[in-house]
């Protein structure tokens, strides 16, 4: 079956659906239809996607090849444990969970899992994204291969401990990084400076590593042993506790890497 022949459902239509969807959509696949609880989601993406939508999970098509599950963790199991038809392939997009988190009865099941940060708002070049993948059947395999390799080129195989390495891995690089910039912001903005004084040094930091190792691209008073440094900023942060502790924390652990 060629690629482009494949029909598609989207079962959620928050940041991942909807980026994904305009993907497949970009490179010809077709989206036959979305399914959201919340109405104007669901018609908003349909809209953009060209589809119908559902917001009733007993009225979503049962004539797609594929339904990809973008939905929070949680419901997941839920949702494919409720659909009331148990033909196609059903992909769910989540990094953290596993294959068992489908029923037994749906012979094909499978992960397809791209490991980016997502949101409605920001459009996203698939090209650079990877794709994790695993399934059970080896011919499923090779038609989320062919999917995947129609939006990227970085395509891996990967069961669910490795999944979850790299999901853990992608917490600490970009989830809690940001979390350090809402910090600095915080910070900045007391002194009345705007966040925008640090963008170049986030963005050359993001920069060195396309030619550096993060353990080589390390800078920083941490690094270099720098103690009464250290002592300033963390007395700096007295009044705030948390910040502090995370302070300490990563610069000590920091040092511990040299």
């Amino acid at each position: 079956m060629q690629q482009k022949s494949l029909k598609v459902v989207i079962l959620g239509a928050g940041n991942v659906g909807t980026q994904l969807g305009k993907a497949l959509k970009k490179v010809g696949i077709e989206i036959i239809e979305v399914w959201s609880r919340n109405t104007h989601s669901a018609s908003t993406l349909a809209k953009e996607l060209e589809c119908s939508y559902r917001i009733n999970l007993l009225e979503v098509s049962p004539h797609a090849d594929i339904y990809l599950y973008t939905l929070k963790d949680e419901v997941i199991g839920n949702i494919a444990h409720a659909l009331p038809f148990r033909n196609g392939l059903h992909l769910h997009t989540a990094g953290s969970l596993g294959l068992d988190v489908f029923p037994k009865e749906l012979l094909h099941t499978g992960v397809f899992y791209p490991f980016q940060t997502f949101s409605k708002e920001k459009e996203v070049d698939f090209s650079n994204v990877p794709i994790l993948i695993e399934s059970r059947d080896k011919n499923d395999r090779a038609t989320m291969h062919g999917l995947a390799k129609e939006l990227s080129e970085q395509v891996y195989d990967a069961d669910a401990e490795t999944r979850l390495t790299v999901h853990v891995s992608g917490v600490f690089a970009c989830n809690f990084t940001n979390h350090l910039y809402a910090i600095a912001k915080e910070l900045l903005e007391e002194r009345g400076l705007p966040f925008s004084i640090i963008t170049p040094l986030i963005e050359e930091t993001v920069t060195k590593l396309k030619s550096l190792t993060p353990k080589e691209a390390q800078t920083g008073p941490a690094i270099r042993g720098d103690i009464s440094v250290m002592h300033k900023h963390e007395a700096l942060l007295n009044n705030k506790k948390e910040w502090r502790e995370i302070y300490h924390l990563i610069s000590d652990d920091i040092q511990k890497m040299r």
